[in-house]
């Protein structure tokens, strides 16, 4: 019975993320058409430092440290491209950390806190590779 009461916030996050999931385009239109809203939040001049050979998962660690953001991430893009993005993860809310290399900026956005997005970032993991045991633990 006790181990039934300390699951039930699981089994109700669980069930209302499916809610969203199953019924993604009606609570779509609830909220104007796009659950993924970010607002840009910051502009920064951003000089790196990395030698040519750096991976992008040591420089989006390096890029976090330095904006003070660090934690889970997620990676897109390569430092060779014209944009490389670190999705710095969030249960409340992600914030996308977009650096343009050969523009030596950064632009910083927030996403907008929702509901739906929240049920599904809880439901939602990208695997066991981050190094932050609060993510372990929730998986």
């Amino acid at each position: 019975m006790y181990l039934g009461l300390f699951l039930v916030p699981w089994i109700l996050m669980y069930t209302f993320s499916s809610l969203v999931f199953n019924h993604f385009g009606t609570i779509r239109g609830w909220y104007g058409g796009n659950l993924n809203v970010y607002e840009k939040a910051d502009e920064i001049e951003y000089k790196d430092a990395f030698s040519v050979d750096v991976t992008p998962k040591e420089a989006a660690k390096q890029i976090l440290l330095d904006l003070d953001r660090d934690g889970p991430h997620l990676i897109r893009g390569h430092l060779k491209d014209n944009q490389f993005t670190v999705i710095r993860q969030n249960i409340y809310r992600n914030t996308r950390i977009i650096y343009f290399p050969k523009e030596g900026r950064i632009i910083i956005e927030e996403q907008k806190p929702q509901v739906p997005g929240m049920l599904t970032r809880m439901h939602m993991r990208h695997g066991f590779q981050q190094d932050y045991l609060p993510m372990k633990l929730w998986g």
